[in-house]
């Protein structure tokens, strides 16, 4: 095996967290012996490493390798990770992290800002990531960096007084069918605009992405954002990906790779509305752990950017919920954080599967826009018809949407977009 990669795997059983690490065996611990002096190893993923070792509980025989570890290291080690680990006490928000410590607002801020500083190397960058992922994000740390993500990207403006913005997960879904650009078709037909945002692929998951099934269907994404407005004011839908409104989080691409596990960037730039309504947004976003959802849906009502929006369960952390089950729904209406009972009344089994790929998800969102596939039809008319009566109780878009869908209107519409 290649050692880059039996680092990183080293690294993913060490470096998720205080509650699901795994003690490394004695083979783990002689191989990184030897592979924390090899120059083929990158730098990043060695930093990553040292920072869960610094961080995490270690059983005795990884306490007593990490002590020998690290007078060899101050020896032969490579210079800038030395000096960089000589630093620890210097390094005033830095040592805080590593100790667990909670950031203030403005540490939190500023350590944000670290990240796009390009004179700050990114092995750095990820032992940051890192220590905040392990010691936990606390609520007023969260609101400081979607704040500092949100203030370094211009918006593209639209004339609708509202727009539901479907925040997907930007690294993907493997097990589960992604059906967001189907039923953005479907709420769009019925006179209420969406966008949709993300990127390719996104280590470390790879998922498949809302791009990815666009490209698939031979839809042209936008290289620039008057695409993206017109797009929106004649067919009630677009997509616009973070290369283009935030290209210098999309250059962390490699950065997260190396790193291995996934930072707070996940959680965070999903929910920066790159497109805005004269009203404000409504926003649509999934959670998998359970303390997600109270965390976004209150870091979202402080942020006050949002007219509203909807947190639930939803499949892999997407945004669509599923069918088999009550969804666990927090809800911001602009004032105000509720839990309304959200549920399918023909539950029925949701799609899981190892690897679901993008032709069976344009197949599924294909035929259940054609009424061919009943049980897809079923999923993405809980989901329009969920999100409508949340968000606008004082209409009725039930009829709507399924004459939308009886009719072929949103199979229409669909096409236009993917021919755009």
């Amino acid at each position: 095996m290649d050692s880059q990669l039996q680092f990183e795997n080293v690294l993913k059983k060490k470096g998720i967290g205080p509650q699901g690490s795994k003690s490394l065996k004695t083979k783990d611990l002689d191989f990184l012996q030897e592979a924390f002096f090899d120059p083929a190893i990158d730098i990043i993923t060695k930093a990553t490493l040292m920072t869960a070792f610094e961080m995490l509980p270690n059983t005795e025989e990884e306490s007593s390798w990490w002590q020998d570890f690290q007078i060899k290291f101050l020896e032969s080690g490579s210079p800038s990770l030395i000096k960089w680990w000589l630093e620890k006490e210097s390094d005033a928000l830095w040592a805080k992290l590593l100790r667990s410590e909670d950031l203030s607002n403005e540490e939190a801020e500023c350590v944000t800002e670290q990240l796009f500083d390009e004179s700050f190397p990114d092995f750095k960058k990820a032992s940051v990531l890192e220590s905040l992922r392990l010691k936990r994000e606390t609520k007023i740390e969260n609101l400081a960096f979607l704040n500092v993500f949100y203030s370094k990207i211009e918006r593209v403006k639209i004339d609708s007084s509202r727009l539901i913005d479907f925040a997907d997960t930007y690294d993907g879904q493997n097990r589960t069918p992604i059906l967001t650009p189907f039923v953005a078709c479907l709420i769009a037909s019925v006179g209420v605009p969406c966008i949709l945002h993300g990127t390719d692929i996104l280590p470390p998951k790879n998922g498949m992405t809302v791009e990815q099934i666009l490209l698939r269907s031979g839809k042209k994404i936008a290289k620039n954002k008057t695409k993206v407005k017109e797009e929106i004011e004649t067919l009630g839908v677009s997509y616009i990906s973070q290369d283009l409104f935030f290209p210098e989080l999309a250059n962390m691409k490699s950065l997260r790779k190396l790193m291995v596990k996934r930072p707070m960037l996940a959680t965070w730039e999903k929910l920066l509305q790159p497109v805005r309504a004269q009203d404000g947004n409504c926003i649509v976003v999934g959670y998998t752990h359970k303390n997600y959802r109270p965390m976004i849906s209150s870091v979202l009502s402080e942020q006050k950017k949002c007219s509203k929006a909807i947190v639930w369960r939803g499949a892999e952390g997407a945004s669509r919920p599923p069918i088999s089950r009550v969804v666990l729904t927090s809800y911001y209406d602009g004032k105000m954080i509720s839990e309304p009972v959200v549920a399918a009344t023909e539950q029925q089994d949701d799609w899981r599967k190892k690897d679901f790929s993008l032709d069976e998800s344009i197949l599924l969102g294909e035929n259940s826009l054609q009424n061919i596939d009943k049980k897809g039809r079923y999923a993405i008319e809980f989901w329009a018809n969920s999100m409508l009566e949340l968000f606008f109780p004082s209409e009725n878009f039930k009829d709507a949407i399924a004459n939308s869908l009886n009719s072929g209107k949103a199979w229409d519409l669909w096409n236009n977009w993917c021919r755009s």
